[in-house]
């Protein structure tokens, strides 16, 4: 029997693969405060997405919307932010395709907003990490009860903190205000810079009871991919930039002395330096220009330091390559 959607909350599934989708939605079946909206936006897939939600969904206050063009293939956020205008509700969950949450969820941020007097504009939840066969691979350390956006990016940037989009609950007039989703390639980064705008002005509250699962299948962008790392690597920088010009925490009431925004510029290097690292791909010397100019933008410590770092990264991959070309000949 379909449910009668009563409560303020949407939670939307940009779909785009139906491989893990049926889990998903069973996750929202079980919830048992059925006070939410589904809307499930088929991004021109070419899975059978509308048969999985009829097999599916039917328990579910259930919008489904198929668009004619695959707008995440070009730019994801761009596909996020045309579902979330759909949004009627007060509030929005984004939730992957192939992600689950527990049961009592929605619960929780019912009685946490009420707690609250839905004083925050951001609230999430503590996460887990789940591989395709829905085995737990990790338990994410919790977060704090309360959280600045600065706190936020700082602990992203020392490597501390796991975030998805999957644990965050965002009041729709304040990404409205925003403009939207911060847009970055791959959308690597961009919800990162999104939950650190919609934090700025009252913090980032965490709903404790309940956790939501992200499924790291090898399908998605966290994956190690060689073919996408120098995308990544852009959007790492291009995010240094926004930071740049956003001079998050000018709104709290004690606002970061410069101790704090130097010790957060040392992180943001050695951040994009380990992303670099990670990488395992070959910099070009135009892009290597560009995404030095952006990460100096926030981290100031000079073009040409990024511009080292960069050469040396190609130049020991080059000693790699030609090392394992000696030892196979």
């Amino acid at each position: 029997m379909k449910r009668e959607h009563g409560g303020d909350l949407t939670i939307v599934i940009p779909a785009f693969r139906a491989e893990y989708l049926h889990n998903a939605l069973r996750s929202l079946c079980g919830q048992t405060c059925g006070d939410f909206c589904l809307l499930v936006a088929d991004d021109a897939s070419p899975d059978d997405i509308a048969g999985v939600i009829q097999a599916e969904g039917d328990s579910l206050a259930l919008r489904y919307v198929r668009f004619d063009d695959n707008l995440g293939g070009h730019e994801l956020t761009a596909q996020w932010d045309r579902a979330t205008r759909l949004v009627q509700t007060s509030w929005v969950l984004l939730m992957g395709d192939d992600d689950e949450l527990d049961p009592d969820l929605v619960a929780y941020f019912y009685r946490a907003l009420e707690q609250t007097g839905a004083g925050f504009d951001l609230y999430r939840f503590n996460t887990r990490r789940i591989d395709g066969a829905g085995v737990v691979q990790a338990v994410n350390s919790e977060h704090p009860l309360l959280e600045s956006s600065l706190q936020f990016v700082s602990a992203r940037f020392r490597g501390e903190r796991a975030s998805y989009t999957c644990e965050y609950i965002f009041r729709r007039a304040a990404w409205e205000q925003l403009g939207g989703f911060v847009s970055f390639p791959l959308a690597w980064c961009s919800d990162d810079a999104t939950w650190a705008a919609l934090g700025d002005r009252k913090g980032i509250y965490t709903v404790a009871g309940a956790r939501a699962s992200w499924r790291l299948s090898g399908r998605n962008i966290s994956s190690a991919r060689p073919e996408i790392a120098l995308q990544k690597l852009r959007a790492q920088s291009a995010y240094l930039s926004w930071l740049a010009e956003q001079q998050l925490g000018n709104s709290d009431r004690a606002s970061p002395g410069p101790t704090t925004r130097q010790r957060l510029r040392g992180e943001a290097a050695n951040w994009f330096h380990v992303g670099l690292w990670r990488s395992g791909c070959w910099v070009p010397v135009g892009a290597a220009l560009v995404m030095a100019r952006e990460a100096d933008r926030f981290t100031r410590l000079g073009v040409l330091y990024h511009l080292a770092r960069v050469f040396k990264h190609d130049l020991d991959l080059m000693k790699k390559g030609l090392l394992g070309w000696l030892r196979g000949g």
